[in-house]
């Protein structure tokens, strides 16, 4: 009798773990092309999720007269209008100018009171926003993987960045690259 309960519980633990494990591949696959990684080295992940980037100390959401929560820690409140992001991260006042390119988006001014530019390129992400500096070459066409000249860092922004209007794509790829 007891050997019978314990093959019973096996089976259920067995069915359990099956089950768990198939609702997370589900969840990992509806949030593919979501999240911004970063190597080598400690980096908070973030995921881009229709209005919201979220992670550790991270929660920002558009809303309709702006976009506003916390970015690593630091309070956010910007806006984003005719070619134009306004406001502040932490402490520091922001006035960034975007321009989108034939493959890509410009933008420049200043984030977080720190003097920025920074070039999303068909072949390259180059530049500086706030005290982050990047100079990555695309290394694979088809997603939003690039790398440095070494080969040592790499960066996998979110692949619905692209599927953004202009004015998201410049914002949350300013809050996605920013180490505020």
């Amino acid at each position: 009798m007891n050997d019978a309960r314990f093959a019973g519980g096996v089976a259920l633990a067995a069915l359990v773990l099956v089950s768990g494990c198939a609702g997370a591949e589900g969840a990992s696959a509806r949030d593919a092309g979501k999240y911004l990684a970063m190597g080598p080295g400690p980096y908070a992940s973030l995921k881009l999720d229709g209005a919201r980037l979220s992670g550790p100390e991270s929660d920002v959401l558009k809303t309709p007269d702006g976009y506003r929560g916390r970015l690593r820690g630091a309070l956010v409140d910007l806006r984003a209008a005719d070619g134009r992001i306004t406001g502040s991260v932490g402490s520091g006042h922001t006035d960034l100018h975007y321009e989108p390119l034939a493959d890509g988006l410009l933008l420049q001014g200043i984030f977080a009171g720190e003097l920025s530019r920074l070039e999303l390129g068909p072949d390259h992400l180059a530049g500086r926003i706030g005290t982050a500096t990047f100079d990555l070459l695309r290394a694979d066409s088809r997603t939003l993987h690039f790398e440095t000249r070494d080969r040592q860092g790499w960066i996998d922004l979110p692949a619905v960045l692209l599927s953004y209007p202009v004015d998201d794509q410049a914002v949350w790829l300013v809050l996605l690259l920013a180490r505020s």
